[in-house]
């Protein structure tokens, strides 16, 4: 009964300090942080002020010494979220605005009170994968935590900056309108490869960070890296042809699981250097290549001079729908080297109305098996069906289409999509005879701002067009390509786009121009 009586406390104490953090403005935040340090120096871990929102250091009382704080945190994490979360070695844990860790190994020790970086700093938010912590403040502000695969938390160091140049960029906001945010790291250390759509192993480069997010309507799978500008106008293509809506996201190791409203699932494996896009460490291919290194052993930077990394890289994949309870509470997570090695999972009940949580490995065909854990359950539950029932949850189709003429064919791109690929190129002579051709595109490095989709500014891209095995072209259409730049049925372009022109362009010996079409 003592027991239960001092968690109730402690949970009206946190419930108030939460409420306290909501509602006050941003001179009260740092008084409370101020007063929380001042109570942690003299080893008391809470803090409670006799105003609501106070303008002064003063009228406050600390509380809750090592034992009890300590009390209640978990022995152990399954599912990462926003206030717990772990790595390989560690977990962390958000509580009451102060941040704990504990070693997950055979070295396991008790909880760590982790210092806070900056004076009067609160974290409301975590987020971690390898080497990185995510840590936000009220504002939503980004700080970055280095050093967590040390065995040492002393070696654990912070970072307020973000963005261009090369992480020194300022301070970043997530957006207020994000709805599902997650770190993702994909490390030279731990994950060291990963395979591309022919099976060919490539090394991870010096690792790649991108915070992945989930706009307001779900149907935006956005992502930002410390190397890029400040903005949200990187994407990647969402499931169903960029239709599909999210109710939550979970990312790990350049993982991306997303969930719907009635428990549809969705994994991929992307990110800025997969995707092609980081042509100044990387080259890239559409060209058939066979597989070459597929050994683990062969994978080292010196490959990359004869072994290109084929695009595009594999879609989303459907996962299978869990026959249970489940609720939205879903998480990734990596579990050894090669970027196909994660482990989903996601909170839910049994048939037997045990809690716990479903996992399976993201690139297997076998079923959802259930652990439990008896804990109450933190997640929404969700409208969970036996069958796939994702057409319920789709949204406005983004795609246009860009019409031209050259030498008598017409020429329509009918569903280019600014995130979406490939897309459809159909050319039409004069005969009336009509094919549909292969267009691929990807984005390339912007150095400045840039607004999403399609816009007025041009926004350049590089890509190939592709024509099938087999396709017979007519001697009208055979005169738009010039035999010496079509290798393997592919022709490599580059061009840009906006909300007027689709240009494409190929070794100057193609050159079109294609006009948004109403």
């Amino acid at each position: 009964m003592k027991l239960y009586k001092l968690l109730s406390i402690m949970l009206l104490c946190f419930t108030s300090i939460t409420s306290f953090a909501d509602n006050c403005p941003k001179k009260s935040n740092r008084i409370f942080r101020e007063a929380l340090n001042k109570c942690i120096d003299t080893g008391l871990f809470q803090v409670k002020f006799d105003q609501n929102c106070p303008t002064k250091l003063g009228g406050y009382s600390c509380f809750s010494t090592y034992e009890e704080e300590t009390s209640m945190l978990p022995q152990s994490i399954n599912i990462r979220s926003k206030t717990q979360t772990f790595n390989p070695y560690w977990y962390f844990v958000l509580q009451n605005n102060n941040i704990w860790v504990k070693r997950r190994d055979k070295k396991a020790s008790s909880w760590i009170y982790l210092k806070p970086h900056k004076k009067n700093y609160r974290p409301v938010e975590i987020s971690s994968d390898d080497r990185n912590l995510i840590s936000l403040d009220p504002d939503k502000k980004v700080y970055t935590m280095f050093g967590a695969l040390s065995d040492d938390h002393n070696k654990f160091w912070w970072r307020q900056t973000w963005g261009l140049p090369f992480w020194l960029g300022g301070t970043w906001k997530i957006p207020s309108w994000v709805k599902s945010w997650d770190i993702s790291y994909f490390s030279p250390v731990y994950d060291k490869y990963h395979s591309d759509s022919e099976g060919n192993l490539h090394d991870v480069g010096v690792g790649v960070t991108h915070i992945w997010m989930l706009d307001s309507t779900g149907q935006r799978v956005i992502f930002n890296d410390p190397w890029l500008p400040h903005d949200t106008s990187y994407e990647t293509c969402s499931p169903l042809r960029g239709r599909f809506k999210s109710h939550a996201l979970s990312a790990n190791g350049s993982k991306i699981f997303v969930i719907n409203q009635y428990g549809d699932m969705f994994t991929k494996s992307y990110d800025f250097d997969m995707a092609g896009y980081n042509e100044v460490a990387f080259d890239y291919t559409y060209r058939p290549v066979g597989a070459i290194i597929t050994n683990p052993k062969d994978v080292n930077k010196s490959n990359r001079k004869f072994l290109p990394r084929k695009l595009p890289i594999p879609d989303w994949k459907q996962q299978p729908k869990i026959a249970g309870v489940i609720t939205d509470k879903i998480s990734v997570h990596k579990v050894g080297p090669g970027g196909e090695n994660r482990i989903l999972r996601v909170e839910g009940v049994n048939s037997y109305n045990q809690t716990g949580y479903w996992e399976k490995n993201a690139n297997s065909k076998e079923n959802w098996k259930f652990t439990p854990t008896y804990k109450p359950l933190e997640g929404k539950i969700l409208d969970n069906t036996l069958f796939n029932t994702a057409h319920l949850t789709i949204g406005k189709d983004e795609s246009v289409a860009y019409k031209g003429n050259k030498n008598d064919i017409k020429l329509s791109i009918i569903n280019f999509h600014p995130y979406c690929t490939p897309s459809t190129l159909r050319l039409s002579d004069s005969q009336g005879k009509s094919i549909d051709l292969i267009f691929h595109h990807r984005a390339q490095i912007r150095i400045g701002k840039s607004e999403r989709g399609i816009t007025k500014k041009p926004k350049g891209f590089k890509g190939a067009i592709e024509i099938p095995q087999n396709m017979i072209l007519t001697q009208e259409m055979m005169k738009l390509f010039p035999q010496e730049i079509i290798d393997q049925g592919i022709i490599d372009i580059e061009g840009s786009f906006n909300l007027k022109k689709l240009k494409i362009k190929s070794d100057k010996k193609l050159k079109w121009t294609l006009s948004l079409s109403n």
